[in-house]
């Protein structure tokens, strides 16, 4: 009975101290990973290619059963001037070394301006921006039967504000075989990779066979956009915005060939900055290629031909 109950209890502790060691492998490869493109930055910037970026942080912490990662305390510098930007913590998901995954995630917790940003910047602009805390949430999800490619990101700034949208391509097949060998090469090898006429060629025809299916854009507005302006104008950056939502509104009452649904959208909006989306699916998948040649728009002459071909519909204030 004795042996039966240790049995498992054995089992489960070396299941557990191998998670433990290949949660800590993964965690020393991101780790390598981010000394490589440091030396990759510091060469390039040796050669006049990048300014002197590194890629600092605190810890890195892995879950390989849940594909899992998160790096704590990142920073990023620009040699004498120090910390550009300073980021609490990145988490992935779905991600993993040297390979692409169909579907991945990254979380921005808490990105801040660091003391040197605040350097290259005018001291009213350092001023109104040092305040600003920006938090961020990117997918993708790729379907390799048809190619599809859909992105998300939502981006809030103080809880005030947010910015979203959401994009979906077809016909990424041949990128997506690009995106693979990319992803296994090493930093020096993407980069002799993407410099090369060889490799710029080859993406870029794998690029122009994919197409645009349709998306949405979203903002919504929580007092953010009336306080940056209000300060703004106080350090005499801009007007104030009683004043730039007269000047909009008389540009929108004038603007001539805006389809009138599109003008009383935008005129509400102005009114009264709540929220905002534009969504759009065209009738037929927008192709790279005939936007790279110049026929893509051939038979749209105006903007009512426009808003039929891509289906674009808007709506302010969740109305």
């Amino acid at each position: 009975m004795k042996k039966t109950v240790l049995v498992p209890v054995v089992v489960l502790a070396v299941l557990f101290v191998g998670m433990q060691l290949a949660n800590r492998h993964a965690a020393k490869v991101i780790e390598a990973q981010i000394a490589e493109a440091n030396v990759s930055y510091a060469e390039m910037a040796e050669h006049g290619a990048l300014p002197a970026l590194q890629l600092e942080y605190r810890k890195v912490s892995a879950n390989v059963l849940r594909a899992r990662y998160r790096i704590e305390g990142v920073r990023i510098e620009l040699g004498e001037f120090g910390p550009l930007f300073a980021i609490e913590q990145l988490q992935l998901r779905g991600i993993q070394p040297n390979r692409l995954s169909t579907q991945g995630e990254l979380k921005v917790d808490s990105l801040t301006l660091g003391s040197g940003a605040a350097q290259l910047l005018t001291p009213e602009l350092s001023e109104l921006m040092s305040g600003l805390v920006v938090h961020g949430d990117y997918r993708y999800r790729y379907q390799e039967q048809d190619g599809r490619l859909t992105l998300d990101q939502q981006t809030r700034i103080n809880q005030e504000f947010l910015f979203g949208y959401q994009l979906q391509f077809t016909g990424l097949q041949a990128l997506w075989q690009q995106l693979e060998l990319i992803t296994t090469m090493s930093a020096d090898e993407q980069q002799a990779l993407l410099e090369s006429e060889q490799g710029i060629a080859s993406f870029t025809a794998a690029l122009l066979q994919g197409a645009l299916n349709q998306g949405e854009f979203r903002i919504e507005n929580m007092g953010f956009i009336q306080r940056l302006t209000t300060q703004a104008a106080a350090q005499g950056q801009t007007p104030d915005f009683s004043v730039l939502q007269g000047m909009a509104l008389m540009l929108l009452s004038t603007a001539e060939g805006l389809p009138v649904a599109w003008r009383q959208s935008l005129i509400a909006f102005v009114q009264e900055p709540i929220s905002l989306t534009l969504a759009f699916q065209f009738q037929q998948p927008l192709r790279f290629a005939e936007l790279e040649t110049g026929t893509a728009f051939a038979n749209i002459e105006s903007l009512e031909a426009l808003a039929d071909f891509a289906g674009i519909r808007l709506s302010v204030n969740d109305l």
